[in-house]
């Protein structure tokens, strides 16, 4: 993680997607965090990180804050959070 790459969003998000595949969700998390930029390819690695690591409620924190923030999720998020929604048995907040 020392490789210097000063927040630079592509390569932060494939280095975060990595971690997250590898199932190192904290290392991911800490790569999203050192970004200077968030976007949604940003929120979606981590959302998505966290659902497919049994993280779903995580994800679900993750999403909420997102909308709150004013982001507007994609299609992508969207599988996630319903993923997240029936790990914790909640589909209706998935509607």
């Amino acid at each position: 993680m020392k490789s210097g790459f000063n927040g630079n969003l592509v390569i932060g998000s494939s280095l975060a997607h990595m971690y997250m595949k590898c199932g190192f969700v904290e290392e991911g998390e800490r790569v999203i965090k050192r970004m200077h930029v968030h976007n949604v390819v940003a929120y979606n690695t981590l959302i998505t990180g966290r659902a497919q690591n049994g993280c779903s409620e995580e994800a679900m924190d993750q999403y909420n804050l997102i909308k709150i923030a004013g982001f507007r999720p994609d299609k992508i998020i969207f599988v996630s959070v319903i993923s997240s929604c029936s790990e914790l048995a909640t589909l209706g907040q998935g509607q």
